[in-house]
């Protein structure tokens, strides 16, 4: 979409900004006008305003956005432990660090993996709910373009 622009209206920088649904057009006034840009944009299926600097968006509380925050937050958290605790097993003895025994020795490395894989788990699974998270919001959510 903002190829479009870019092409049409010859604009020498085009600044899209998929957080906060807005896009800034540095273009030749004598070549295009807001409105060609704005006719571009609702053509690939977005909403677009010129701003004649009179508009104030105000900022938009989401309670769902509030709770996704803190749910990410949490995600973090937990991962960055269960992280900590596998370097220890991982790279502990590099350190310098004893393993406990039911992991250490060449006898033990099955231990030592399951342990490993066991402790990873949270992390990627944690990742892995965020990631197809935004991906299918990016996918399937058209944001409006307001400017």
């Amino acid at each position: 979409m903002w190829k479009k622009v870019f092409r049409r209206c010859r604009a020498s920088e085009v600044q899209v900004n998929l957080l906060a649904g807005s896009m800034a057009v540095q273009y030749d006034e004598t070549v295009c006008d807001a409105q060609k840009i704005i006719h571009a944009v609702e053509s690939g299926g977005y909403t677009a305003a010129a701003d004649d600097g009179k508009q104030q968006a105000a900022p938009v509380q989401d309670p769902k956005a509030n709770d996704e925050l803190r749910e990410m937050k949490t995600r973090i958290v937990v991962s960055a432990v269960f992280l900590i605790i596998l370097m220890v097993f991982s790279m502990g003895p590099m350190l310098g660090l004893p393993l406990p025994a039911f992991v250490s020795g060449t006898e033990n490395a099955f231990a030592l993996a399951l342990v490993q894989f066991l402790l990873t788990l949270p992390i990627v699974l944690s990742t892995a709910n965020t990631t197809s998270t935004v991906l299918r919001r990016c996918s399937i959510a058209r944001r409006p373009w307001t400017r």
